[in-house]
């Protein structure tokens, strides 16, 4: 086991740096025990879903006109949302080593979002 290092002169301490370079390093999520469902996922994802369009309706509201031109609203919520979606994600490929594609993939489904909420914010949007 690492010592825990508590400063970053710990951190060039010989015996730590040793025992790093002895072997793996990881960082583990332990999860319970059981069989996961998707049901409990799907109920923690909708309500993020919910929170991410608050935010984009929140932002865009205060910077666009209500006459805007229906692109200003697609874009400004495409943006928004894509960011909300996705750049918070991309801190585990630069902190915590996560494979790179699996960011490139996450960032492909938080387009994806991205546009519908935007999409939606263009139906919706008062005119």
């Amino acid at each position: 086991m690492l010592p825990h290092a508590e400063a970053p002169s710990d951190m060039k301490d010989p015996v730590f740096v040793e025992r790093l370079n002895e072997g793996s390093v990881a960082i583990v999520t332990v999860l319970p025990s059981g069989v996961r469902g998707m049901g409990h996922r799907f109920a923690q994802w909708f309500p993020n879903c919910v929170f991410v369009g608050v935010l984009t309706a929140y932002v865009a509201g205060h910077a666009l006109r209500p006459d805007a031109p229906s692109v200003e609203f697609v874009r400004f919520a495409g943006a928004i949302s894509f960011i909300a979606y996705t750049v918070a994600n991309w801190q585990s490929s630069i902190w915590h080593g996560r494979a790179w594609s699996t960011n490139v993939k996450n960032t492909s489904d938080g387009l994806v979002y991205a546009l519908l909420t935007a999409m939606t914010f263009s139906w919706l949007w008062p005119s």
